[in-house]
């Protein structure tokens, strides 16, 4: 099941989404921050699109998008100058043209990095992050080296 509510001038999240969605657009809103456990009984939720709103780092909850099952984020074209902390199942992660200045690897790690080499072996618990988006940011080569230690599955990332 998937809701769209992309360019309704939306300034607030939606109260009453169906808990079983699967993916979420709300897209070309107003949005400027999520409430503290919005997200926290949507156990299916795979897909959040959120580009094109107004949200800052102050406006997300440091666990808003620990999402037991989050495959794909989008938050392009808001206002965040940090990477939000993300689940270790994200898969892609869309942050193109914000305002991030610097990436602090062990900031967004979901994982701690001590452990991720000790059990190296151990894909469980390896982050599953494929793809990265940061362009059209503040960011300047290069990327930094616990970053990359962190999400040893990334395919491509766009800089």
């Amino acid at each position: 099941m998937q809701l769209n509510l992309a360019h309704n001038r939306l300034s607030k999240m939606p109260p009453g989404v169906p808990k079983a969605i699967h993916q979420l657009f709300l897209d070309k809103n107003q949005i400027d921050n999520i409430p503290n456990n919005y997200f926290k009984d949507f156990s299916n939720l795979a897909f959040i699109r959120l580009n094109y709103n107004k949200l800052s780092d102050k406006g997300l909850p440091l666990d808003t998008f620990n999402i037991t099952n989050l495959l794909v984020l989008h938050l392009a074209y808001n206002n965040l100058t940090s990477i939000p902390y993300i689940s270790p199942r994200l898969e892609h992660l869309y942050l193109n043209d914000n305002s991030i200045q610097k990436i602090n690897g062990t900031q967004i790690c979901p994982t701690d990095l001590v452990s991720l080499h000790a059990a190296s072996s151990d894909l469980e618990n390896v982050p599953r992050l494929r793809y990265l988006r940061l362009d059209g940011n503040l960011l300047k080569p290069p990327i930094p080296l616990d970053l990359m230690l962190c999400f040893r599955l990334l395919q491509s990332v766009i800089f």
